[in-house]
Protein backbone atom coordinates (compact mmCIF):
# COMPACT_ATOMS: atom_id res chain seq x y z
CA UNK A 1 0.00 0.00 0.00
CA UNK A 2 1.78 2.74 -1.13
CA UNK A 3 1.31 6.67 0.61
CA UNK A 4 -0.51 7.80 -2.79
CA UNK A 5 -3.03 5.64 -1.79
CA UNK A 6 -3.49 6.56 1.72
CA UNK A 7 -3.55 9.80 0.82
CA UNK A 8 -6.40 9.34 -1.34
CA UNK A 9 -8.37 7.29 0.97
CA UNK A 10 -9.08 10.78 3.02
CA UNK A 11 -11.20 11.84 -0.39
CA UNK A 12 -13.23 8.84 -0.75
CA UNK A 13 -16.56 9.07 1.15
CA UNK A 14 -19.60 6.99 2.21
CA UNK A 15 -23.13 7.60 0.80
CA UNK A 16 -26.60 6.70 2.69
CA UNK A 17 -30.03 7.56 1.67
CA UNK A 18 -33.50 6.49 1.97
CA UNK A 19 -35.42 5.44 -0.94
CA UNK A 20 -39.23 6.07 -0.45
CA UNK A 21 -40.26 4.33 -3.49
CA UNK A 22 -38.61 0.91 -1.84
CA UNK A 23 -38.88 1.78 1.93
CA UNK A 24 -35.08 0.78 1.91
CA UNK A 25 -31.92 2.71 3.01
CA UNK A 26 -29.18 3.23 -0.52
CA UNK A 27 -25.67 2.63 0.61
CA UNK A 28 -22.34 3.32 -1.47
CA UNK A 29 -19.26 4.34 -2.11
CA UNK A 30 -17.74 7.86 -3.80
CA UNK A 31 -14.97 10.21 -4.23
CA UNK A 32 -14.47 13.59 -4.59
CA UNK A 33 -13.67 15.35 -7.81
CA UNK A 34 -13.87 18.61 -7.65
CA UNK A 35 -14.36 21.34 -4.54
CA UNK A 36 -16.90 20.40 -2.77
CA UNK A 37 -18.24 18.07 -5.89
CA UNK A 38 -18.32 13.82 -5.40
CA UNK A 39 -18.49 11.14 -7.98
CA UNK A 40 -20.54 7.94 -7.75
CA UNK A 41 -22.92 5.41 -9.72
CA UNK A 42 -26.64 6.63 -10.42
CA UNK A 43 -27.43 3.62 -9.10
CA UNK A 44 -26.32 4.68 -5.66
CA UNK A 45 -28.40 7.47 -5.43
CA UNK A 46 -31.52 6.06 -7.72
CA UNK A 47 -34.84 7.57 -6.04
CA UNK A 48 -33.29 8.96 -3.13
CA UNK A 49 -34.43 12.49 -2.02
CA UNK A 50 -31.73 13.88 0.29
CA UNK A 51 -28.76 11.82 0.36
CA UNK A 52 -26.16 12.67 2.76
CA UNK A 53 -22.34 12.06 2.67
CA UNK A 54 -19.67 10.78 4.87
CA UNK A 55 -15.83 11.38 4.82
CA UNK A 56 -13.54 9.39 5.60
CA UNK A 57 -16.12 7.43 6.89
CA UNK A 58 -16.37 8.68 10.80
CA UNK A 59 -16.75 12.11 9.49
CA UNK A 60 -20.48 13.92 10.37
CA UNK A 61 -23.22 13.13 7.71
CA UNK A 62 -23.28 16.03 5.38
CA UNK A 63 -26.40 16.86 3.35
CA UNK A 64 -25.65 16.91 -0.85
CA UNK A 65 -27.80 17.41 -3.39
CA UNK A 66 -27.62 15.72 -6.91
CA UNK A 67 -26.64 17.82 -9.49
CA UNK A 68 -26.15 15.44 -12.47
CA UNK A 69 -28.06 11.98 -12.52
CA UNK A 70 -27.13 9.57 -15.82
CA UNK A 71 -28.73 6.01 -15.95
CA UNK A 72 -27.34 5.56 -19.17
CA UNK A 73 -23.94 5.45 -18.13
CA UNK A 74 -24.61 4.63 -14.42
CA UNK A 75 -23.09 8.35 -13.20
CA UNK A 76 -23.93 10.84 -10.88
CA UNK A 77 -22.47 13.81 -9.07
CA UNK A 78 -23.64 15.38 -6.16
CA UNK A 79 -22.69 18.79 -4.75
CA UNK A 80 -21.69 18.70 -0.90
CA UNK A 81 -21.04 22.46 0.08
CA UNK A 82 -19.53 21.50 3.77
CA UNK A 83 -17.14 19.21 2.23
CA UNK A 84 -13.59 19.95 2.39
CA UNK A 85 -11.58 17.03 1.33
CA UNK A 86 -9.45 17.34 -1.71
CA UNK A 87 -10.33 16.19 -5.31
CA UNK A 88 -8.77 13.48 -6.47
CA UNK A 89 -6.83 13.39 -9.84
CA UNK A 90 -8.46 11.48 -12.57
CA UNK A 91 -6.37 9.24 -15.35
CA UNK A 92 -7.81 9.42 -18.48
CA UNK A 93 -5.18 7.06 -20.06
CA UNK A 94 -6.30 3.25 -20.58
CA UNK A 95 -4.92 0.74 -18.52
CA UNK A 96 -3.07 -2.16 -20.13
CA UNK A 97 -3.78 -5.66 -18.95
CA UNK A 98 -1.59 -6.19 -15.13
CA UNK A 99 -2.34 -3.09 -13.82
CA UNK A 100 -2.55 -3.16 -10.18
CA UNK A 101 -4.54 -0.98 -8.39
CA UNK A 102 -6.88 -1.06 -5.21
CA UNK A 103 -10.35 -0.27 -4.69
CA UNK A 104 -11.94 2.04 -2.27
CA UNK A 105 -14.90 1.84 -0.46
CA UNK A 106 -17.11 1.08 2.08
CA UNK A 107 -18.48 -2.46 1.49
CA UNK A 108 -21.57 -3.55 2.81
CA UNK A 109 -21.30 -0.32 5.09
CA UNK A 110 -18.68 -1.40 7.02
CA UNK A 111 -15.24 0.64 7.17
CA UNK A 112 -13.35 2.22 4.51
CA UNK A 113 -11.83 -0.93 2.41
CA UNK A 114 -8.72 -0.86 0.01
CA UNK A 115 -9.26 -4.31 -1.99
CA UNK A 116 -6.16 -5.56 -4.14
CA UNK A 117 -7.38 -5.19 -8.07
CA UNK A 118 -5.73 -6.13 -11.04
CA UNK A 119 -7.02 -5.20 -14.23
CA UNK A 120 -7.59 -8.16 -16.51
CA UNK A 121 -9.06 -7.13 -19.83
CA UNK A 122 -10.89 -4.42 -21.34
CA UNK A 123 -14.37 -4.38 -22.56
CA UNK A 124 -16.46 -2.11 -24.65
CA UNK A 125 -20.08 -1.96 -23.71
CA UNK A 126 -22.90 -0.06 -26.29
CA UNK A 127 -25.11 2.15 -24.52
CA UNK A 128 -28.67 2.67 -26.29
CA UNK A 129 -28.96 5.64 -28.14
CA UNK A 130 -30.86 8.65 -26.33
CA UNK A 131 -32.65 12.11 -27.44
CA UNK A 132 -31.01 13.25 -30.54
CA UNK A 133 -27.42 11.44 -29.28
CA UNK A 134 -26.71 8.44 -30.92
CA UNK A 135 -25.18 4.71 -29.54
CA UNK A 136 -22.05 5.44 -27.95
CA UNK A 137 -19.45 3.28 -26.64
CA UNK A 138 -18.17 2.59 -22.59
CA UNK A 139 -14.84 1.21 -21.80
CA UNK A 140 -14.97 -1.70 -18.62
CA UNK A 141 -12.18 -2.78 -17.07
CA UNK A 142 -12.69 -6.34 -16.00
CA UNK A 143 -11.07 -7.01 -12.83
CA UNK A 144 -9.76 -9.81 -10.59
CA UNK A 145 -10.42 -8.42 -7.45
CA UNK A 146 -13.09 -9.30 -4.10
CA UNK A 147 -16.05 -6.59 -4.97
CA UNK A 148 -18.81 -6.14 -2.63
CA UNK A 149 -22.51 -4.39 -2.35
CA UNK A 150 -21.25 -0.89 -1.06
CA UNK A 151 -18.05 -0.77 -3.03
CA UNK A 152 -20.51 0.87 -5.89
CA UNK A 153 -18.73 4.31 -6.77
CA UNK A 154 -15.95 3.79 -4.95
CA UNK A 155 -12.78 4.92 -7.30
CA UNK A 156 -9.80 2.40 -8.86
CA UNK A 157 -6.95 3.77 -7.50
CA UNK A 158 -3.55 2.94 -9.15
CA UNK A 159 -0.04 3.11 -6.56
CA UNK A 160 0.51 6.62 -7.85
CA UNK A 161 -2.29 8.10 -6.55
CA UNK A 162 -4.32 7.98 -9.92
CA UNK A 163 -7.93 7.09 -10.27
CA UNK A 164 -8.58 4.89 -13.36
CA UNK A 165 -11.56 3.92 -12.96
CA UNK A 166 -15.52 3.80 -11.00
CA UNK A 167 -16.28 0.30 -9.45
CA UNK A 168 -19.76 -0.49 -10.67
CA UNK A 169 -20.73 -4.55 -10.18
CA UNK A 170 -19.32 -7.57 -9.57
CA UNK A 171 -19.74 -10.78 -11.70
CA UNK A 172 -22.34 -12.98 -10.51
CA UNK A 173 -21.05 -16.27 -11.65
CA UNK A 174 -17.90 -15.49 -9.74
CA UNK A 175 -16.74 -13.46 -6.15
CA UNK A 176 -14.01 -12.63 -7.79
CA UNK A 177 -14.39 -11.17 -10.83
CA UNK A 178 -15.53 -7.20 -10.58
CA UNK A 179 -15.95 -4.48 -13.01
CA UNK A 180 -15.25 -0.93 -13.13
CA UNK A 181 -15.57 2.16 -15.75
CA UNK A 182 -13.01 3.69 -16.84
CA UNK A 183 -12.22 6.85 -16.92
CA UNK A 184 -12.13 9.09 -19.77
CA UNK A 185 -13.34 6.30 -21.62
CA UNK A 186 -16.94 7.92 -22.50
CA UNK A 187 -18.71 10.19 -24.11
CA UNK A 188 -20.85 13.13 -22.93
CA UNK A 189 -24.77 12.39 -22.97
CA UNK A 190 -25.51 16.25 -22.79
CA UNK A 191 -23.41 17.96 -25.49
CA UNK A 192 -22.56 14.20 -27.78
CA UNK A 193 -18.54 15.07 -27.68
CA UNK A 194 -15.84 12.61 -26.82
CA UNK A 195 -13.93 13.56 -23.58
CA UNK A 196 -10.47 14.31 -24.99
CA UNK A 197 -7.22 13.57 -22.76
CA UNK A 198 -6.87 15.74 -20.10
CA UNK A 199 -10.31 16.69 -19.51
CA UNK A 200 -12.55 15.38 -16.03
CA UNK A 201 -14.65 12.59 -16.96
CA UNK A 202 -17.81 12.13 -17.66
CA UNK A 203 -19.58 15.50 -18.12
CA UNK A 204 -17.72 17.16 -15.68
CA UNK A 205 -16.71 19.99 -17.72
CA UNK A 206 -20.48 21.16 -17.19
CA UNK A 207 -20.94 20.37 -13.46
CA UNK A 208 -17.77 20.02 -11.81
CA UNK A 209 -17.97 24.20 -11.31
CA UNK A 210 -20.18 24.85 -8.76
CA UNK A 211 -20.06 28.67 -9.07
CA UNK A 212 -21.02 31.09 -5.86
CA UNK A 213 -21.29 28.92 -2.95
CA UNK A 214 -24.24 29.10 -1.29
CA UNK A 215 -23.69 29.62 3.12
CA UNK A 216 -22.75 26.35 4.75
CA UNK A 217 -25.64 23.90 5.89
CA UNK A 218 -27.32 25.38 9.02
CA UNK A 219 -26.67 29.15 8.62
CA UNK A 220 -28.26 32.02 6.52
CA UNK A 221 -26.81 34.36 4.57
CA UNK A 222 -26.30 37.48 5.89
CA UNK A 223 -28.35 40.42 3.82
CA UNK A 224 -27.32 43.50 3.41
CA UNK A 225 -29.80 44.67 6.10
CA UNK A 226 -27.98 42.94 8.77
CA UNK A 227 -24.74 44.35 8.19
Amino acid sequence: MTDAVLRDAASVVRILGNAPSCSRTQEGSGFVVAPHRVLTNAHVVAGVRWPTVQADGREPRLPARVVLFDPTIDVAILDVPDLAARPLPLSTAAQPAGTGAEAAGYPQNGPLTLAPAVVKSTIAAATPARGTLGQSTQQIYQLAAIIKPGNSGGPLITPTGKVIGVVFARSPQNPTVGYARRTGGSRCHRCGQSLPEGKHWPMLHHHMNPGPRRPPHGRRKESARER
